[in-house]
């Protein structure tokens, strides 16, 4: 029976989200007018849309494989793009996106990725995402001030805020992933956390495995210090990724037969 609800729980979980989706999509009038938009958009920018969607995909893809390689394993292609459809399915699903990340790291265990060594390839994946991302705001931010300023008029002070929160939380997992204590920290509050929880019966075995996954995530994190090829190859992969998700928006807006805004104000 737990095999059984091991093997459909995810894919019942996706099925059930996806019609709450519809069904709200449609009593709302969402969905149908999304629909007619699409259906008489231009071909050509959906295309172009649909391409950049997997190139972004690709992106996330290739980022986990190539840290799981230099790592000593050989993710299949396949694997790794499922891992990352889970990962942006759940980050589309849940507040703030926070169950992205945790459930791509369960699908890799599911692939044979011991837990630490999956956790940091996720977590190398995350910090060039948000350290490119907050490089392109910079960069971008600077020639295209005025047009930030006079469309979000008095409320410019919570892109401030959110610009703020991307530095802090990359300056944050650079600490994690790097400095043995914090994830100490982490293990000794998770261990102590083992201890409480009545349904957790052998609590010897469960600090064992979070002791060992700690530090499997801190010595490939480690490693990754000394391979500044496969730092640049994860930042110029972080890059693509924020761009081809940014693509998306305006091949679709132009695909709806909307002009006046460029690419550049987009991004």
């Amino acid at each position: 029976m737990k095999q059984f609800i091991k093997k459909w729980l995810g894919p019942l979980l996706i099925i059930v989200t996806l019609a709450i989706v519809i069904i709200v999509g449609m009593v709302n009038g969402t969905l149908p007018e999304a629909v007619k938009a699409v259906a008489h958009a231009n071909p050509l920018f959906m295309i172009l849309c649909v391409a950049c969607y997997l190139a972004y995909l690709l992106c996330n893809a290739a980022g986990v494989k190539s840290f799981l390689k230099r790592e000593g394993f050989d993710l299949k292609w396949k694997d790794s793009f499922l891992a990352s459809l889970t990962g942006i399915y759940y980050s589309n699903i849940t507040p703030g996106a926070t169950g992205g990340q945790p459930m791509q790291i369960y699908k890799l265990t599911r692939f044979g990725i011991p837990t630490g060594i999956a956790t940091s390839a996720v977590a190398s994946c995350f910090i060039a995402w948000h350290l490119m991302r907050v490089v392109l705001v910079t960069a971008l931010g600077i020639p295209y001030w005025g047009f930030i300023t006079y469309n979000m008029g008095s409320y410019w002070p919570f892109l401030l805020l959110g610009y703020t929160y991307n530095v802090l939380l990359v300056a944050l997992w650079l600490v994690f992933s790097f400095s043995k204590k914090p994830v100490e920290w982490i293990a000794r509050f998770l261990s102590w956390l083992a201890r409480k929880l009545p349904f957790i019966k052998n609590t010897e075995k469960t600090q064992e495995g979070i002791a060992r996954t700690a530090d499997k995530f801190h010595t490939s994190m480690q490693h990754l210090r000394y391979h500044k090829g496969e730092i640049f190859r994860q930042l110029v992969l972080g890059g693509l990724y924020m761009m081809m998700l940014v693509s998306i928006l305006y091949f679709a807006y132009r695909g709806v037969g909307l002009s006046g805004t460029t690419y550049g104000q987009i991004t």
